[in-house]
């Protein structure tokens, strides 16, 4: 009973902190013509707080390493190098994709 109560307090503060990230996205970048990218603290701190939510609940397992190795496989990644940045960094993959597109 305590255990699922914690579980919804971590949930709820991992919304909040969301909705608050995005908040000040809108009330920075909403209603211009301008590109967010990862040079606004705002930006840095609303993809960190999506990358909270998207790894809440995720535990470090067999299962887990199994299911890496076997996206690595299917990506047809050369070195736990290149499959280690794909599964742990995605917003630097992101991030490396905006810039490349702005150029």
């Amino acid at each position: 009973m305590i255990l699922a109560q914690q579980n919804d307090a971590k949930r709820q503060n991992l919304l909040e902190r969301l909705l608050d990230a995005v908040k000040q996205c809108q009330i920075r970048f909403g209603g211009r013509k301008e590109i967010a990218t990862d040079s606004d603290s705002r930006v840095i701190c609303l993809c960190a707080q999506f990358e909270a939510v998207l790894q809440h609940g995720l535990r470090k397992s067999k299962g887990l390493a199994l299911t890496a190795a076997a996206l690595k496989q299917a990506a047809g990644f050369s070195s736990k190098t290149d499959a280690g940045e794909l599964c742990c960094q995605p917003w630097l993959q992101v991030s490396n994709r905006l810039n490349n597109v702005n150029k």
